[in-house]
């Protein structure tokens, strides 16, 4: 095994003794790292600058050595450049405190530090080098502080808690000289969010995609079974040194529980709300609409959060499709009418739909709803029961004995992206390690717009619209109907305008 230069054995030329920064082991002796902890350090600090990577994620399962990594590089950073400043931290103050921070305070070499500020939490080094670590939640005191950092590195301890934001808000105060100039976190793989686009799924910004490094340790493959001794954990676990017992207690949590914390999935369907959305299924080809399919309008409305709107339409045979979207943050009311008004164009809008909540009044007395009506918009009250609304949805996304389904979408929806990054990140609230409760049926309450949207749409339609009986394939009536007969004058088609 190569050890990594930095790991342990450190050296402050600076001053007439030695530091040793080491792995510690439960009895506080020193250990070696385990192999995927090592390549973490090596893809972080390589000997060599130009195989270092700037920004890296270490993702796992429990008990394979994350957060002892996330800090030995931390202090790593922060003892090998005097005058550096580095920043790490948790979503909120009080696990930062019971986890990372214990691990931090373990771990540093004795005599390193020469102060801690609990109440700046802020951390000096015998190099003058500081670390702070503060809570990394979405409010703007944090990202407003973010800002005012001339960071050398940072590090996130649970980066799928953090909302994209934050993270770029630290990511663009990396400007400190005579330093690395990196981030580097640890994971909980949490499906195909902001973390699996950029990391697994190589949505790195253009032109930077060789500088995002991942690490992949699991706590015990699939499909082998539980170990019987310490000997079949070191043959089969990434974290070798774990006792045989403890693993076999994480293989007795809900499957679901084990694909994201033992085996470091990232695929961990059981834990989508809509596991039956499949993209090559659910998005078809833009066809000419009939001008007799009545049509909807949609919206969740938001400014600070992204006002989500889809337009619908439904078959004479029930089948939905989803056919034009309008997504935007920042806007006021003013500025999405008139979009919304190209998108319907001439046709006729049957019904329009909205979060119920925008009828309550602000502190001037008037309503979302109300300054809406201003522009001769009338949106009715959708039916917010979430619930009841996710198991509809679900009932249309599965297909029938012939594959089809009751829900579609264009397949150049405008907005297609940012549908199926709302998608693929709506899941259901997290198990709680030991609880005797049920799994939680709700979901998490985070970039859901588009989704909440798709909830009020089909409850809606389902509740009001009575289908024809008989075949469900509304493509027999669109395609063999107007082409056969050459005579398109009853349909329309639709453009993104």
């Amino acid at each position: 095994m190569t050890q990594a230069p930095h790991i342990s054995g450190l050296s402050l030329p600076t001053r007439d003794y030695e530091l040793n920064l080491n792995y510690l082991n439960e009895v506080g002796e020193g250990s070696l790292p385990t192999p995927k902890q090592e390549q973490f350090h090596v893809m972080v600090n390589n000997p060599d600058p130009l195989k270092r990577m700037k920004h890296t994620v270490f993702a796992g399962g429990f008990g394979t050595g994350k957060t002892d990594a996330l800090v030995i590089e931390a202090l790593a950073q922060t003892l090998l450049v005097p005058g550096n400043l580095g920043l790490i931290g948790r979503k909120t103050i009080d696990s930062f405190r019971k986890s990372t921070l214990e691990t931090l305070l373990r771990l540093a070499p004795p005599g390193s530090i020469i102060r801690h500020n609990k109440t700046e939490h802020e951390i000096e080094f015998i190099n003058k080098s500081k670390i702070v670590y503060m809570q990394l939640d979405a409010g703007r005191d944090a990202v407003d502080r973010i800002k005012s950092m001339n960071l050398g590195w940072f590090a996130v301890d649970q980066l799928e808690e953090i909302d994209q934001e934050v993270y770029l808000a630290a990511q663009g105060r990396l400007r400190r000289k005579g330093s690395n100039r990196c981030d580097f976190h640890t994971v909980n793989p949490a499906g195909h969010d902001w973390i699996w686009r950029i990391w697994v799924n190589g949505e790195a910004p253009d032109g930077e995609a060789l500088e995002y490094g991942l690490i992949e340790s699991i706590t015990w493959p699939e499909n082998v079974p539980g170990p019987k001794d310490d000997a079949e954990v070191a043959a089969h676990s990434d974290n070798p040194y774990l006792p045989a017992d403890y693993i076999r207690s994480l293989l007795a949590y809900p499957e679901r529980w084990k694909k994201r914390f033992v085996h470091c999935h990232w695929d961990s369907f059981e834990g989508l709300i809509w596991p039956e959305f499949k993209e090559g299924m659910h998005f078809v080809a833009r066809f000419p609409i009939p001008r007799a399919w009545p049509r909807y309008v949609i919206m969740d409305y938001g400014y600070r959060n992204p006002t989500a709107i889809l337009w619908a339409t439904v078959s004479p045979h029930g089948q939905i499709f989803v056919y034009d979207s309008h997504y935007r943050a920042g806007w006021r009311i003013e500025h999405h009418v008139p979009v919304i008004r190209a998108k319907c164009g001439h046709h006729v809008i049957k019904d329009w739909l909205a979060d119920p909540s925008i009828s309550k009044q602000g502190f001037d007395g008037k309503t979302i709803a109300s300054e809406y009506q201003k522009f001769g918009i009338n949106w009715h009250p959708a039916n917010n029961d979430v619930g009841a609304g996710i198991n509809r949805v679900g009932e249309y996304l599965t297909p029938d004995e012939s594959d089809k389904c009751r829900l579609y979408f264009f397949s150049d929806l405008p907005d297609k992206e940012e549908f199926l990054k709302e998608m693929g990140g709506y899941v259901w609230k997290d198990i709680k390690v030991g609880s005797d409760q049920p799994d939680p049926e709700a979901p998490k309450k985070k970039n859901d717009h588009f989704m909440d949207v798709l909830r009020y749409a089909v409850m809606w339609i389902h509740n009001t619209f009575a289908p024809m009986h008989g075949s469900t394939d509304a493509w027999d009536e669109v395609w063999g109907g107007a082409w056969e007969s050459q005579d398109n004058s009853n349909y329309d088609w639709v453009s993104e305008a």
